[in-house]
């Protein structure tokens, strides 16, 4: 006998019915919208606080480089001896 009857149907087509629920018959824009609603401030969020580290990180390490380069007269005695051309120029290249 056919399947035609819901009674006849098998159970894998009946247990695939039982479980079909209200996601299953969301129209298409819907589940795009949710996409779009979730997914966008995931996105904007990731790339502000990208951001937000990136200057504080840059921030950090030009407090320590000046720090260490101001540190016991290192600068003096590098320009006493001018072992190093421009090293002020040196380290703000090396930051960027």
């Amino acid at each position: 006998m056919p399947p035609s009857h819901p009674d006849h149907a098998s159970p894998l087509a009946r247990g695939c019915e039982r479980f079909r629920g209200p996601t299953c018959t969301c129209h298409p824009q819907a589940k795009y919208l949710g996409a779009f609603v979730v997914g966008i401030p995931v996105f904007v969020f990731k790339s502000y606080y990208q951001s937000k580290l990136s200057l504080e990180w840059r921030a950090w390490m030009t407090e320590r480089l000046m720090d260490d380069y101001f540190a016991g007269r290192t600068f003096y005695s590098l320009q006493a001896k001018a072992a190093v051309d421009n090293p002020d120029q040196r380290i703000s290249s090396d930051i960027a």
